[in-house]
């Protein structure tokens, strides 16, 4: 009997319900077909291997020594299946899979843990990785489809990526509690004047476009102490070191730190993009993700979540 490879998923069902059930008329209730057609997939199954697989005995069928050796392969590969059925429901059903997101210090250091949290609360079986990079580097992240999603505050397109803007605002004012300015309504490089500032180092183009408007009025841009993040600036100013101006979503996050915040004009616009890798399917999960996220980001008064953010999302 020549042995074949054309081996059908069916006939081992069949061959698994027959050494189940232990009999032709079991296996067929299992698979609810009748029974010639088992009989039919086993005859099959039996030319394809190349060996019999039962004798009748008593007017039973029992299975060959190579038949049992078969089954053992057979239990081990349908166990197998079974975890492939199994982990694809959960994926489906958002009960498993894995998201790798990268994103600007300003939504990573407060914001995106509340949403992360709140999103695994609902989903425990989803796990995320989280990587706190800079603007360029979660772009190039994006581009070379390293990360699922990233969020950036980018000044022009990126090649191979897909870029919503996800808000928009403006540089705000932040002060220390009681500081003699809160009680202006917005503040102006000619009110800061004299004013003890807090503000990023030179490389920042938060900074940069800061000392341009300062110039435009004509008032001196002295920064007395300079860092790399804006929740320092924060942090220094919430312990009375000076007063700073940082984007919205920072300010926000750190209000709890007892800091007034005012609006600052001339306007510095400032936006952040949601970033996808094109010609990449996001994960069935992301929307959920993104559904949570948008209701949470607008609870900012400072900045406005874009009309095409939330159309893609139906949020």
């Amino acid at each position: 009997m020549p042995a074949s490879r054309d081996i059908s998923l069916r006939q081992i069902e069949a061959f698994n319900a027959v050494m189940e059930a232990g009999s032709v008329t079991g296996a067929a209730e299992m698979m609810h077909v009748t029974q010639p057609a088992v009989s039919r997939l086993i005859r099959d199954l039996q030319f394809n291997v190349g060996f019999p697989l039962f004798e009748r005995a008593k007017g039973r069928i029992m299975p060959t020594i190579e038949a049992k050796a078969l089954f053992e392969e057979v239990r081990r590969s349908y166990v197998g299946l079974e975890k492939i059925v199994s982990a694809a429901s959960e994926i489906r059903n958002f009960r498993a899979g894995y998201l790798q997101i990268a994103a600007l210090p300003a939504m990573s250091l407060r914001f995106l843990p509340r949403v992360i949290t709140a999103f695994s609360d609902a989903n425990p079986g989803i796990n995320i990785s989280l990587h706190v990079r800079s603007s360029v580097r979660v772009s190039e992240w994006v581009a070379s489809q390293q990360i699922d999603a990233g969020f950036a505050a980018l000044q022009s397109a990126y090649p191979g990526i897909e870029q919503l803007t996800l808000y928009s605002g403006a540089l705000v004012a932040v002060l220390p509690a009681g500081h003699r300015l809160t009680k202006e309504k917005v503040l102006t490089p000619e009110k800061l004047a004299g004013e003890r500032l807090v503000s990023l180092g030179s490389e920042y183009s938060i900074r940069q476009r800061t000392m341009e408007a300062f110039a435009l009025a004509g008032v001196p841009f002295i920064s007395r102490i300079e860092v790399q993040l804006a929740q320092v600036v924060c942090e220094f100013v919430a312990d009375g070191a000076g007063v700073g101006l940082v984007e919205p979503a920072t300010a926000f996050e750190m209000a709890d730190r007892g800091l007034e915040i005012r609006p600052f004009e001339p306007s510095i616009p400032y936006f952040v993009s949601l970033l996808l890798p094109l010609n990449r399917t996001e994960p069935l999960f992301f929307g959920s993700f993104m559904k949570l996220l948008l209701p949470m980001l607008a609870e900012n008064p400072y900045m406005e979540i874009s009309e095409a953010v939330r159309k893609r999302f139906d949020a």
